[in-house]
């Protein structure tokens, strides 16, 4: 009886993480939907400067 309540709570554990996971990629996405995509910006390259 232990082993079946523990893999019922397990279940549920995941069944919870994934419905959690699912929510916050939505919302990411449309977040990300919403900000207008920039280029992102090219390193600056640094001169040596001689003497």
């Amino acid at each position: 009886m232990t082993s079946r309540v523990a893999r019922q709570i397990l279940d549920l554990e995941a069944t919870a993480r994934e419905a959690k996971t699912k929510r916050l990629r939505a919302a990411r996405l449309a977040q990300e939907a919403d900000v207008p995509a920039v280029p992102p910006k090219k390193a600056v390259s640094k001169r040596n400067k001689k003497a």
